[in-house]
This record gives C-alpha cells, sequence and structure tokens, in this order.
C-alpha cells in the first residue's frame, strides 16, 4: 500500500494508463495527414500512406489471430484486453474509418472526422 491505495489497484491503473496513451498515438493519423499537407505533399500522396499503413495494420492484426507463432511474440499483447485477443482489436477499425474520411473527404472535413 502507498498513500492508502492497494498496491493492485495502482497497477491497474497504470496498465490502463498505457492502453490509453496507445489509443491517444491514433490521433498521430490525423496529424500526420495535416502535416504532409502543409509540406506540400498531394492529397492523393497522403491516401496512397494512409491506405498502406492500414493495409499493413490490418495484415499484422489478422496475423496475430491466424498464425500464433505471431499470437505469441505480439509486441502489445499485455496491453489487449481478454476479448481482443480473440478479435480484431479496434485500431484495425480505427485506421479504416481515418483512412475511409481522407479517401471520400476533402482534407478540412477529413481532419475532423
Amino acid at each position: 500500500r502507498g498513500w492508502g491505495v492497494p498496491l493492485r489497484r495502482v497497477k491497474s491503473a497504470l496498465r490502463e494508463l498505457e492502453r490509453k496513451t496507445f489509443h491517444l498515438c491514433g490521433l498521430l493519423v490525423p496529424l500526420i495527414h495535416l502535416a504532409l499537407l502543409e509540406a506540400g505533399f498531394r492529397q492523393r500522396t497522403c491516401i496512397l500512406m494512409a491506405w498502406a499503413i492500414t493495409s499493413i495494420g490490418w495484415s499484422a492484426d489478422l496475423a496475430r489471430l491466424h498464425i500464433p507463432f505471431v499470437a505469441r511474440h505480439w509486441p502489445l499483447q499485455t496491453i489487449l484486453r481478454d476479448h481482443e485477443h480473440e478479435q480484431l482489436t479496434g485500431g484495425c477499425y480505427f485506421s479504416l474509418g481515418c483512412t475511409l474520411a481522407m479517401t471520400v473527404s476533402p482534407p478540412d472535413v477529413s481532419s475532423c472526422a
């Protein structure tokens, strides 16, 4: 016990903080998109990069689900919730949503989505 908080609660809070930090990294997608546009990259180039990144992410997560070696050596398995060990993670759907928004919307709109 430290500061009147049971140690298991501290460990749980730290694990959740680690998950939330990982989720915040999802904000890098629209931020990088905007930064590349500001740096002079064309919208089409940004969209192609987003589709490449999304495809790699989906492929990796599908490999985690269907290839035991990948599942055993998955680098972020400590932050997965129990149900996420058997299904695609939310990151796949988030990246797909961002990429679709970039594809069908102008940059002003897609960065807000």
